[in-house]
């Protein structure tokens, strides 16, 4: 099951995607820009593990960012990110 919390009418820029609940909730990053990494990103990180939150997908509609996204991402988690041109290709 995913919910897409866009979707919802939620101003949040992210998708959730419950796989099991012992895997915790997984959240794909929609934009990869300054804004999220000055400011969401740095909120994120002082709560994620207590939380049982992990990204794992980063979406934008241009392919260097994207990339860069993932990049950037994997070194800041220490584990892959996979990069999606959309938010439904990431679900898939």
């Amino acid at each position: 099951m995913a919910t897409y919390v866009g979707a919802l009418g939620f101003s949040a820029k992210a998708i959730v995607i419950f796989r099991a609940p012992m895997t915790g909730v997984q959240v794909g990053v929609v934009g990869f820009s300054d804004r999220f990494k000055d400011a969401h990103l740095p909120s994120f990180l002082k709560a994620y593990k207590e939380l049982n939150f992990d990204i794992i997908a980063v979406s934008d509609i241009w392919k260097k960012k994207r990339e860069d996204g993932r990049d950037w991402l994997a070194k800041q988690l220490d584990h892959p990110i996979r990069a999606c041109m959309n938010t439904m290709s990431c679900m898939l």
